[in-house]
């Protein structure tokens, strides 16, 4: 990966075509006729890990997340799949063998806590996620990607790192900062480790149904979490390298 923030923003730019035909390429034929049909009728972006996976060479897609300004206009649509709306107003879909998230605009959480009259979506996202590998993105009716200088650091470093602290779930946070670290063999920044050493007090009966809820089993015991803490703490990731 380029150095230099303007070299890693042209191959971001570089990569935004062949980003749209790799989702369509390891997606289901139901969900690309999905999104074709969404496209049709309102604007709709894809975030979250997805686009993380794409620039990390990982081709791992277990559900995928879609935002949209105005869901009345894709009923219809919705209408023709298995679908529940949630407890925060947006909808789990199934399509195919994925698991669809969609929300509406007016119900993400980064509306509410921005609580904004003049709303813009692709300029409060990028700046509305914990972490900054998140913090972009794609515009699937332009084909273009949107993000902040955060994502392009991430992309840079290879780092795990805080860009945006407030979030409604930081037991959850504190869980992915772990799991992605060491799944990804990424570093963990320094606020993102200062983080990790506050809620390491705070580590209660809650977090397996924390970790079951999001990845439908338990990934780390209490006694793991706090070695793998520790080992942050101590060398800035939550796994351990092997010297040759």
């Amino acid at each position: 990966m380029a150095k230099k923030l303007s070299e890693i923003k042209q191959v971001i730019k570089d990569q935004e075509l062949s980003f749209y035909h790799y989702l369509t390429s390891i997606t289901p034929f139901e969900l690309t006729t999905f999104i074709n049909k969404t496209i049709e009728r309102v604007d709709i972006y894809v975030f979250s890990g997805v686009i993380r996976n794409y620039f990390l060479n990982s081709h791992e897609l277990r559900d995928i997340d879609f935002v949209v300004e105005d869901i009345s206009r894709i009923r219809e649509v919705i209408e023709n799949y298995e679908y529940r709306e949630n407890s925060f107003g947006g909808f789990k879909i199934k399509i195919g063998e994925m698991d669809v998230d969609l929300w509406e605009t007016k119900n993400t959480w980064a509306f509410k806590y921005q609580n904004e009259i003049d709303y813009k979506l692709f300029k409060v996202i990028p700046n509305t996620s914990f972490f900054n590998f998140s913090s972009v993105i794609y515009h699937l009716n332009r084909k273009e990607f949107i993000y902040n200088e955060d994502f392009l650091n991430f992309l840079r470093k290879k780092e795990l790192e805080i860009s945006f602290y407030p979030n409604p779930n930081h037991q959850l946070c504190l869980i992915n900062t772990l799991y992605y670290s060491e799944k990804y063999k990424l570093t963990v920044g320094k606020k993102l480790k200062s983080f990790l050493r506050k809620q390491s007090t705070q580590i209660d009966s809650n977090y397996p149904e924390v970790q079951i809820k999001h990845f439908g089993k338990i990934i780390y015991s209490q006694k793991e979490l706090e070695d793998k803490i520790d080992l942050v703490i101590k060398t800035n990731r939550a796994f351990e390298t092997v010297s040759r």
